[in-house]
């Protein structure tokens, strides 16, 4: 992938084909450097390299040319729906949405068996130590993670769909769609993923010293989720791509255009306010209540944007000082797509109990976004105080009501042990057994005594041992010389004979 230049002008990135090593002994052809960039935070099985190339000639046809057209004098040809292009990357945003919940379905899983195996101190008279999954911090920890496992598994579902839907064959209006669809890819990879890393974090953090330690397989999850948050796009820049096309949107609802798909929000009435948001949790209510706080949001920058544009700042300097609440606006706007999928795939549950038990999860997840995200809903006024607290308090019942069905949602997942790796998230709950076994294995276990010390310790300790003898030995002649001159002064300068 590079950019293209012809007739003085850039074109954008296009994809070439580069030979860049010989066929006769693999090395570098003339004009190419390329090596390992070497160790990394993490995924260093994959051998990410860098490639430098100065003055090096590539055939015409080697510039893959299924969505333009470059003529051999330089003239460049862009067919209509050229950014369709752009199409396996948005592809690949899609499944790493996904890919999220696999990973934050493990950690979580981890976290919650754990915590239903392991026992720390009394709450009642005369009984057992408590599991610690019963303690309200440790479910507010892992229920919320659990709740957002279940949502990114919606989500990530619902924007592979979206994606097919789009680029299939007899869809005619795939242009709009694909600006639409690029956007909210771009931002459910940012939110997905930053989520996933910090809801690992606190499965890890909730395992105590056991979830530090690499038996417990969560350091690895952890660590290849960091890296899922800037490749395929750094999470900044997606946010910001998203914001551009939600100013966009803004821009167009402002000129009396009519905006459709994942934005139409953007245009309704929601004067009538949220009264039925509070301890009932109305799921439909929640949903508009998000996406009133994001028009409501969203608006607010698009002025201030304008403003500062007519002041006389050029369009970079007001997308640089405005680039932070851009970004809040494109992650409510995001979190409006997660609440809704969420919403959607539960009620197509046909099972009631099974309902009931995800319908819990949802208003979970729900409830702990807006909690977590209190000033969007505050400062436009949209919640009164004692909604808040009525949230708040709904909150905690939910996560006593979903406490029963824990371990069995995370058993749900079917994820092998195998695939766990976990001495901590064993199906069986023998967790204890599991980490002896996995310290006996370490290579500093195979003998009692480790062969450092007879190469190193056992000499300079026996002689230690001999010193620390003859000081005793002198110690003992001295003090006995002090006693008998303290007691028979004319000795003093006698010759003294030990007996």
């Amino acid at each position: 992938m590079a950019q293209l230049y012809t007739q003085g002008k850039c074109h954008g990135i296009h994809p070439f084909i580069v030979q860049i090593r010989s066929l006769e002994d693999h090395k570098p052809l003339p004009g190419v450097t390329l090596g390992d960039i070497g160790p990394k935070m993490a995924l260093n099985v994959i051998d990410n390299g860098f490639l430098y190339v100065d003055h090096v000639r590539i055939p015409h046809n080697h510039l893959l040319m299924k969505h333009c057209q470059l003529q051999k004098d330089g003239t460049y040809i862009a067919n209509e729906n050229n950014k369709v292009f752009y199409g396996s990357m948005m592809y690949v945003r899609a499944v790493i949405i996904l890919d999220t919940y696999h990973k934050l379905a493990s950690a979580v899983t981890i976290a919650i068996r754990y915590s239903a195996v392991r026992r720390q101190t009394v709450l009642y008279p005369n009984k057992d130590e408590e599991q610690i999954l019963n303690f309200q911090t440790q479910q507010y920890k892992l229920f919320t993670v659990l709740s957002k496992a279940f949502a990114f598994f919606f989500t990530g579902s619902s924007a592979i769909a979206a994606y097919k839907k789009v680029f299939s064959d007899n869809n005619e209006d795939k242009e709009q769609q694909f600006k639409s669809l690029h956007a909210l890819l771009a931002g459910l990879k940012a939110i997905s993923t930053w989520n996933t890393a910090e809801g690992i974090k606190i499965c890890r953090e909730a395992c105590g010293g056991h979830g530090f330690s690499m038996s417990s397989g969560l350091p690895q999850l952890e660590s290849l989720t960091c890296a899922s948050c800037t490749y395929e796009g750094d999470n900044t820049v997606m946010l910001l791509q998203t914001g551009r096309y939600l100013l966009k949107c803004a821009q167009e609802l402002s000129n009396g255009t009519k905006l459709q798909g994942t934005v139409a929000y953007l245009e309704e009435d929601f004067s009538m306010g949220h009264t039925q948001v509070g301890g009932n949790l109305h799921l439909p209510a929640l949903l508009r209540l998000y996406q009133h706080s994001s028009q409501v949001n969203l608006m607010q920058v698009f002025q201030q944007f304008s403003k500062k544009l007519a002041s006389g700042n050029s369009f970079e300097e007001v997308w640089n000082m405005m680039s932070v609440n851009i970004m809040k606006s494109a992650m409510a706007h995001c979190l409006i797509y997660t609440v809704k999928t969420f919403i959607t795939g539960v009620n197509d549950i046909e099972q009631p109990e099974l309902k009931l038990v995800l319908m819990d999860l949802c208003k979970l997840y729900c409830v702990h976004g807006i909690i977590e995200n209190l000033s969007n809903f505050l400062l436009p006024g949209l919640l009164t105080e004692i909604q808040v607290s009525e949230l708040n308090d709904a909150m905690f019942n939910l996560l006593t009501k979903i406490r029963p069905n824990a371990v069995t949602l995370v058993d749900a997942f079917a994820i092998t042990d195998r695939k766990l790796n976990s001495t901590l998230g064993r199906y069986d709950g023998q967790v204890y057994s599991a980490l002896y076994d996995y310290a006996m294995g370490s290579p500093l276990n195979k003998t009692k005594v480790h062969v450092s010390y007879h190469r190193h310790l056992q000499d300079f300790l026996k002689e230690r041992q001999l010193k620390a003898n003859l000081v005793s030995t002198c110690t003992t002649y001295s003090l006995l010389l002090f006693i008998r001159t303290l007691f028979s002064p004319t000795l003093s300068h006698s010759p003294v004979r030990i007996l």
